[in-house]
């Protein structure tokens, strides 16, 4: 047993140093993480139960500019469009914005960052605990329930490879990366080169599908990757995945879901489930986020780090000091 407990000692020890080093506080790289909110209820009976993440139908995001119908113009050069433009639209519509499925994230800037050479070139490296991904008032208040849902944090190069690996994902079907923050064009490019400006002789020459295939390869990030100024605070980064119209479009969270932070007013009656699925899923760092003063406290519960597992073999027993620790949550 003393070997056991030298093991918990030095895995006390350095998991409290890593807890303090980036799980939660001091951001070492900025493009590691990415934060989706959610609502207890969601992430308890839906997100946790199946390990995946479903992506929501582009139309229903809350951008104007993505949720409503866009208006096509179009455009030939023989300046005779010669061609019916009366239900365009909506095939357009239907095919650019009703077929796509999105999955929207928070990413950490380079203001959460808490390095060395931030503070050597007298950069405010306090400040960073309000811009960390995981603890922003806002997003707390609009998408967690004010508070009493939760936030969970990927791992985004293991996120990447879940989406990739899908094999409902077509070639060509996929897109993704930082949303830019400006105000939408009132006037469109007249020389055919805008994303709501429709090549008429595209149509013609290529048939619909592969015209429209064509414009969305030139025009994504125009379409789908453009929103307000209004919205920049939530830093979002996201994934554009092309699916059936009918279908919802899921992803498995298993092996990128790495912590889970808890809202302060998260729903008693539902935090048995939370803390039953993270003793079965080690690995998983869990958190309950504070305020003091309005400052963001994350604070790890003992169940927060998966080092906090210790196998030990000895004459083939398996001893797993978690199954001992009582419910944190309760």
């Amino acid at each position: 047993m003393m070997v056991l407990q030298r093991e918990m000692s030095r895995i006390f020890e350095l998991s409290e140093r890593i807890l303090m080093n980036d799980l939660w506080y001091a951001l070492q790289q900025e493009d590691r993480y990415l934060y989706h909110y959610t609502r207890a209820e969601t992430l308890v009976n839906h997100i946790l139960p199946s390990e995946a993440l479903r992506f929501s139908r582009f139309q229903n995001v809350n951008d104007p500019r993505e949720s409503k119908d866009w208006v096509f113009g179009y455009h030939s050069r023989g300046h005779d469009l010669g061609f019916d433009t009366s239900s365009l639209g909506a095939d357009l519509n239907r095919y650019l914005k009703h077929s796509w499925r999105v999955g929207c994230f928070v990413s950490d800037p380079y203001e959460a960052l808490v390095t060395r050479k931030r503070e050597d070139n007298g950069e405010d490296i306090l400040s960073a605990a309000y811009e960390r991904g995981h603890s922003r008032p806002r997003m707390w208040a609009q998408y967690a329930e004010d508070y009493g849902g939760a936030c969970l944090v990927f791992d985004r190069k293991k996120l990447s490879a879940s989406i990739d690996s899908c094999s409902n994902v077509s070639t060509g079907g996929i897109f993704h990366g930082h949303v830019e923050y400006r105000s939408p064009r009132v006037v469109p490019k007249l020389d055919g080169k805008d994303a709501l400006i429709v090549s008429i002789d595209s149509v013609k020459q290529l048939g619909f599908k592969k015209a429209m295939d064509r414009h969305i390869s030139e025009h994504w990030r125009e379409l789908f990757f453009v929103k307000s100024r209004d919205w920049e605070a939530e830093s979002e980064y996201r994934w554009l995945i092309r699916g059936d119209e009918d279908k919802d479009f899921f992803v498995g969270t298993k092996e990128s879901l790495v912590r889970l932070a808890l809202g302060d007013r998260f729903p008693d009656e539902l935090r048995d489930d939370v803390a039953s699925y993270v003793k079965e899923n080690p690995t998983l760092s869990l958190a309950v986020t504070a305020w003091q003063n309005g400052v963001p406290q994350p604070q790890p519960t003992p169940l927060a780090s998966a080092l906090l597992v210790v196998i030990y073999n000895q004459s083939d027993r398996k001893i797993n000091p978690l199954r001992k620790v009582q419910c944190p949550l309760g």
